[in-house]
């Protein structure tokens, strides 16, 4: 499943009173995350993804990413099997007279897919096989 979010951070978000939105994902690992900071952002504007009440995004606490004509894109193996199933985006913008909007696409994959279905063979009547 793949998820995505333009975030778009007003003037005046600062760290200390960061833009927060959710993106609700479903049951599964995060395979791939990709972050693009388009032309004009210079820097200024940062992004943390969070689950549950834990940093995952970068995995420095406190850090961020950030960018100008930029993209970060990763593999990556985290679970999400504890609802709710849902990331927060939590942004701020550095800029003194610019909004800015970042792109946020997100892989989940679920688990039976990783997981190869059995399936039972039919029963065949005596003397078919």
């Amino acid at each position: 499943m793949r998820y995505s979010a333009s975030v778009t951070i007003e003037i005046g978000k600062t760290e200390d009173d960061p833009h927060e939105e959710y993106l609700d994902v479903c049951f599964g690992h995060i395979t791939q995350v990709s972050i693009l900071f388009p032309p004009g952002h210079a820097g200024l504007t940062h992004l943390q993804i969070f689950h549950q009440t834990r940093q995952i995004f970068p995995s420095t606490p406190g850090e961020s990413f950030v960018g100008d004509d930029t993209q970060h894109v990763f593999a990556e193996r985290w679970p999400i099997f504890e609802a709710p199933h849902r990331l927060m985006l939590r942004a701020w913008n550095d800029d003194t007279e610019n909004p800015h909007t970042i792109y946020v696409d997100i892989s989940v994959l679920v688990p039976e897919i990783l997981m190869p279905v059995i399936v039972q063979s039919p029963m065949l009547p005596e003397g078919m096989v």
